[in-house]
Formats: structure tokens, C-alpha cells, sequence
């Protein structure tokens, strides 16, 4: 009964020390932001195209979204490319300035669609949300990697 006990607390020590030793994308803050992106301009782009009113909740998601978009730059500040899991391309660091002039266009794609959405026009709010959609889409083909198996 002890060595099983002893073993029990060896196998569960060993799975706690390895586990935070392995690259995880639940406390990297880019994955976080990447993953609050996708989630939120889903939630608001589905809310837009079937004309129904924005709610407050998804107002809070646009701010967030624009947040975010505000500071892609520094999240992209280190190369970590190398990393298991990782899907970020090192052209990003290669070719920074090209990198660079696409956040500022998804930066300025979402003004646009804040903008856009007090006015109340479905129409070009329809049209707002797919630069932004087509904004990520030109970051993505150029710098993110495929997913890996």
C-alpha cells in the first residue's frame, strides 16, 4: 500500500513538473489575443450580417477587438517562431515593415467599423466588417502558418 502510494505521488510530481515545462498557448498573451479576436469579430460579423442590432455586450467585444489592435505590434515584439505550437511565420521578422503596415491596416479597419456602427447603416456595417475580416485574411496568408498535425 505505501509503494503504491509513493508511486501514485512520483507519477503525479513528474506530471506537474512536465506540464509546465511544455510550451502551452493557455498563458501566452498573443494566442490569447489571436484566440479573443477570432472569437469576438465571429460573434460580431454574425450579428451584423443577419441585420439584427448590436448589443451591448457585442460593443464591448468591438472595444476589445480595437484594444487589441492597438498593441499587435508588441505582441509580436519576440521571435518565437522556433516554438512547438507556434504558428507564426519568421517572415514577421524578416520582413517587419510589411508586418507592420498590416496591423496598422487592421488597426485602421476597425476604426472604420467603430465608426461605421454609430451611424447604425447595416449596409456598411456589412461592408466595415468584411475589410476587417479581409484585413486578418492578408496578415494570415502572409504570416501565419498552416496548423501542424
Amino acid at each position: 500500500m505505501i509503494l503504491r502510494i509513493k508511486i501514485f505521488f512520483i507519477i503525479a510530481s513528474l506530471s506537474i513538473i512536465f506540464s509546465q515545462k511544455s510550451f502551452s498557448h493557455t498563458n501566452d498573451p498573443r494566442h490569447m489575443a489571436m484566440v479573443t479576436l477570432a472569437k469576438n469579430m465571429q460573434e460580431i460579423s454574425r450579428v451584423i450580417k443577419s441585420k439584427s442590432p448590436l448589443s451591448s455586450d457585442n460593443l464591448k467585444k468591438l472595444e476589445q477587438v480595437y484594444e487589441i489592435s492597438k498593441k499587435i505590434d508588441t505582441l509580436f515584439d519576440e521571435d518565437d517562431s522556433d516554438k512547438k505550437g507556434s504558428r507564426a511565420s519568421p517572415e514577421i521578422w524578416k520582413n517587419k515593415d510589411k508586418f507592420m503596415a498590416l496591423t496598422v491596416d487592421f488597426e485602421k479597419s476597425v476604426e472604420n467599423l467603430i465608426e461605421v456602427v454609430k451611424s447604425n447603416d447595416n449596409e456598411e456595417m456589412i461592408s466595415a466588417i468584411s475589410s476587417v475580416g479581409a484585413s486578418c485574411g492578408k496578415c494570415h496568408r502572409s504570416f501565419r502558418l498552416p496548423k501542424k498535425n
